[in-house]
């Protein structure tokens, strides 16, 4: 008996050691140690983000199983001078909101999207597009009553309303609020799935195509000696890629859920058959030669170089994006793209995120467009105290002819968790001509909040006889004319 323990015992050692073996081998190899890399730098990344925003993302977790409510309230506040010079009653404007509502119940299928707008202390009838489960619904102040279509009667109407058959791949989803509004996926889920697609990527490559070395390099100014991974991807490389990924897209069905209703808005055919037609296209496209190469300290991506040779099928376009950054508590990153194309020459973003907790953000993005300079420049201070997070942010502009312009956004943010409630009150301050201008932008958003979708005896379109439906639609058009013609006024 202890012969055999002693023979098992020894056994699991040489499968250990075997396995531990095996797994330096393949974190080891060039193509592994790649993966493994950008695996790392994308948990760097989702780790500062979620640590930095927990209670922002745990909202957002929430609003991906749960049903949620939310409001954006718009206001301005403009000089006296300003509105005298326009002839423009200061009453009127501070009188002046615009309000959107938007809800969505995944579990019981309703939704809601609506836009209520006041205008010189005049609420108008709002514009309200509901749903439940078995159709949708439309309220506004163009008709007396609420107009309801049934999901299944969605092609029938279509029909009559534009007065020819369907197209032959006409997809009711483009038209049903609820597929438009269609839960996201939590953060753990976007992670999964980012890891699940490069997995598909890598997999897609031979060991062959990728090499280890070693390089001195710039990072933030000072020189290093770094382990350098390559990729190279030949255009029949990025072909097959593209393919697997297409492939894998295809039958993603929570990538589906989230944008096939977006595919077939811009598109009469469905999402697999647009997907198909991606893939088809593939053969018939030149993608030119990609080199990538990951700097790593460990097995942290540190700098990345790609150089993209006859991009976009032109054999004397050559791009080369670098990327340098650093993420730990502190954020410091120059990302560059740069391009032979002298229709895009360059595009650079540069800054650093410092400090925890009272965080100071300084980014500027700037792009070079045939020889012509464009920047933009964002400052922030940030303090989070609890659940409430104060943004004092400025921006500035700068244009082609070196003119800027400046804008400044105060705000708070309060994400409550424990009470599945979000609030914000922020303005949005810039001048014009020397006149100052806010806009006030107040939202609030209520996690399982239930909705109450009704047909409130909603009138069925598909019942209306021919003429009927003639006269809603003059009316419709007939009340469109009024309504902006008061507006105007």
């Amino acid at each position: 008996m202890g012969k055999k323990v002693g023979i098992i015992i020894g056994v699991l050692v040489l499968l250990l050691a075997a396995a531990g073996g095996i797994y330096y081998y393949m974190t080891n190899t060039p193509k592994n140690k790649y993966l493994l890399s950008e695996k790392q730098s994308m948990e760097t990344w989702g780790s500062y983000f979620d640590e930095r925003f927990k209670n922002e993302v745990a909202l957002q977790d929430e609003m991906v199983n749960e049903s949620y409510r939310g409001s954006v309230k718009l206001s301005a506040e403009v000089s006296d001078s300003l509105l005298s010079s326009l002839g423009v009653p200061a009453s009127m404007v501070e009188s002046t909101n615009l309000v959107f509502n938007a809800g969505h119940d995944e579990k019981n299928q309703q939704s809601e999207l609506s836009f209520v707008p006041t205008f010189a202390g005049t609420e108008i009838d709002k514009f309200e597009w509901t749903a439940d489960k078995d159709a949708q619904y439309i309220a506004a102040p163009l008709f007396n009553d609420k107009l309801m279509v049934k999901n299944a009667d969605m092609k029938k109407v279509y029909e009559r309303i534009a007065g020819e058959p369907a197209p032959e791949d006409f997809d009711p989803s483009m038209l049903n609020l609820n597929e438009l509004m269609a839960s996201n996926m939590t953060q753990e889920e976007a992670e999964e799935m980012q890891y699940r697609y490069l997995k598909v990527v890598m997999d897609s490559l031979e060991d062959e195509q990728f090499e280890k070395g070693k390089e001195t390099t710039d990072v933030f100014g000072k020189k290093e000696e770094l382990n350098t991974v390559t990729m190279t991807l030949e255009d029949a490389d990025i072909k097959r890629v593209l393919k697997n990924v297409g492939a894998e897209l295809k039958k993603d069905e929570k990538i589906k859920k989230m944008f096939g209703s977006s595919i077939t808005s811009v598109t009469t055919k469905s999402y697999e058959e647009s997907i198909d037609d991606l893939l088809k296209d593939i053969d018939d496209e030149k993608f030119g030669k990609i080199v990538a190469k990951n700097f790593l300290d460990g097995k942290t991506i540190v700098k990345r170089d790609i150089n993209w040779s006859g991009a976009d099928g032109k054999e004397d376009n050559n791009m080369l994006f670098t990327m340098t950054e650093k993420v730990d508590d502190d954020v410091q990153v120059v990302a560059e793209l740069k391009s032979s194309d002298q229709a895009v020459e360059s595009f650079r973003l540069e800054g650093t995120s410092k400090g925890k907790g009272t965080v100071k953000d300084d980014y500027t993005v700037t792009s070079i467009t045939e020889g012509e300079e464009f920047a933009i420049n964002m400052k922030n201070d940030e303090k989070l105290d609890g659940n409430k997070r104060t943004n004092n942010i400025d921006f500035t502009i700068t244009d082609q002819t070196g003119e800027t312009y400046n804008a400044k956004y105060e705000g708070t943010l309060d994400s409550d968790v424990k009470n599945n409630k979000q609030t914000s009150k922020g303005t949005i301050s810039f001048d014009v001509d020397g006149e100052p201008i806010k806009i006030n932008i107040d939202t609030t958003t209520n996690v399982k909040e239930k909705l109450n979708v009704k047909a409130d005896g909603a009138v069925d379109l598909n019942t209306l006889s021919d003429a009927e439906l003639q006269e809603l639609q003059d009316s419709i058009e007939t009340n469109m004319e009024m309504l902006f013609s008061q507006f105007g006024a």
